[in-house]
């Protein structure tokens, strides 16, 4: 397919009610959840771009290089979940791809990532190209076309803001992942946490 430009979303803007601090500055392999998720994410991007809330965004901007773009949701849709994040990060770049992946998964890896570019590559229609694991989809690991942003703002004014709401949306290429079931844990509680330490990240 032609040269596109694939822009790397990081969401990083949850409450983590539940973990008790924000979760993209916990600490995996001496580093924060958001360093170790971009630093597989950057093999297979362009650039980067993380999406956080308000009172995160000065200690990003500190702790991040230069270089990277951080930014909070948009006005209209602050606090509506990952979906508004994406919008948000779609509105303030310019790419034909957007990588988009949770903070809160330290497991990922490059050959995941790279995985799914593979699929994306091989089918350049698609508005989506979103991994399923033991039966799961898993839209906050996934590739979504720029086209998606104007059906997002659509769906997010009418206060559907769930990752299915888009999915059920647009045509979405669904892909079976063998192997990488681990990675795409997501860390919410400290008892996750205390589990996530005590394993490696699977040889993908």
């Amino acid at each position: 397919m032609d040269i596109m430009k694939i822009i790397g979303i990081l969401l990083a803007g949850g409450e983590s009610r539940r973990f008790g601090s924000p979760k993209a500055f916990a600490a995996f392999h001496n580093k924060p959840f958001y360093e170790v998720v971009l630093n597989q994410l950057y093999p297979v991007i362009d650039e980067a771009i993380i999406v956080t809330k308000t009172n995160l965004l000065e200690k990003f901007i500190l702790e991040t290089a230069r270089d990277l773009k951080v930014i909070k949701d948009e006005e209209a849709f602050q606090g509506m979940g990952p979906l508004a994040g994406i919008y948000s990060g779609i509105t303030h770049t310019s790419g034909d791809y957007y990588f988009t992946v949770a903070c809160d998964m330290p497991l990922v890896t490059e050959s995941l990532f790279s995985l799914l570019i593979e699929e994306l590559n091989k089918h350049p229609n698609a508005m989506a190209v979103v991994p399923v694991s033991s039966g799961r989809r898993q839209p906050l690991c996934a590739i979504y076309h720029s086209s998606c942003q104007p059906i997002i703002e659509q769906l997010l004014i009418s206060g559907r803001r769930r990752m299915n709401d888009l999915l059920e949306s647009i045509d979405a290429l669904y892909v079976e992942i063998e192997n990488y079931e681990n990675q795409f844990l997501n860390v919410n509680t400290r008892e996750e946490y205390n589990l996530v330490q005590k394993g490696d990240r699977l040889n993908g």
